[in-house]
């Protein structure tokens, strides 16, 4: 996802509705989704609030979806290149885990840490998944 994070069809509001629907669905659906941030053409008139929430807003669905966010202030990155790189690397990389769990009559979210006992290996995922109901 290539974007300003800023909201245009809400406005101004304290809080994002549609970030917490958006990593929702993708939790449900097993979607990661990396951003980078990219300044709309006008983002400097509307100052560097907007553009901070943004930044923002594109981090929390990167990290809630087990994926990461790129930006480097709030300019426009002189190149895509070198978090496409990035991306590469954790994309070619990725391993599915799967488990078994109990997600009620209706499914629900519930939390979870992946851990390992090897020294220095990181892992990128999701805090939460969805436990679809039982069948």
């Amino acid at each position: 996802l290539i974007s300003s994070g800023i909201d245009y069809f809400r406005g101004n509001f304290p809080s994002s509705p549609d970030v917490d629907s958006t990593f929702q669905r993708a939790q449900k659906q097993n979607i990661n989704i990396w951003s980078i941030y990219a300044p709309d053409a006008e983002h400097r008139s509307r100052g560097f609030f907007r553009a901070f929430r943004g930044q923002s807003d594109l981090s929390r669905l990167a990290e809630e979806t087990g994926a990461e966010s790129y930006y480097l202030g709030t300019s426009a990155p002189v190149s895509f290149k070198p978090y496409l790189d990035e991306l590469a690397v954790h994309l070619a990389n990725q391993y599915l885990l799967t488990f078994k769990g109990n997600g009620g009559a209706k499914g629900r979210f519930e939390r979870v840490r992946i851990t390992t006992e090897l020294p220095h290996v990181e892992f990128l995922a999701a805090p939460q998944v969805f436990l679809p109901a039982a069948q």
